[in-house]
């Protein structure tokens, strides 16, 4: 969903939003998250991002206290909360229903995913 500053249905690497045909491509996320949410409106095609396969070195950062405890991602594995899937071995993750349309109110956190260094 093409829209300046991405106020709708969006993935978040970085603290940078990144929606309709605009990826995080060569982007490495600095905390090893990525969040992804759509709103309560229109669905569009999914989307997949995939990263490098990295030895592990640290475990995921905690999350902020906010937020639910998150399940414990072993060492070197991405994991997810909501309906996001881990694919290709665990060096992707897609959206619900990829390559389809995604529902609508939805959204997902991505964890343990290779970090910088």
């Amino acid at each position: 969903e093409d829209y300046y500053d991405c106020p709708y249905d969006h993935l978040t690497v970085n603290g940078v939003k990144y929606c309709g045909t605009l990826g995080p491509a060569g982007v490495v996320p600095s905390d090893g998250t990525m969040t992804w949410v759509s709103d309560g409106s229109e669905t569009f095609p999914g989307w997949k991002v995939c990263w490098a396969a990295q030895p592990p070195s640290l475990p995921p950062p905690l999350p902020p206290p906010s937020l639910p405890p998150l399940a414990p991602c072993p060492l070197g594995d991405v994991c997810t909360t909501g309906p996001c899937l881990i694919t290709d071995g665990g060096s992707c993750a897609t959206s619900p229903d990829f390559p389809n349309d995604y529902p609508v109110n939805e959204g997902c956190f991505l964890y343990g995913l290779p970090p910088v260094g």
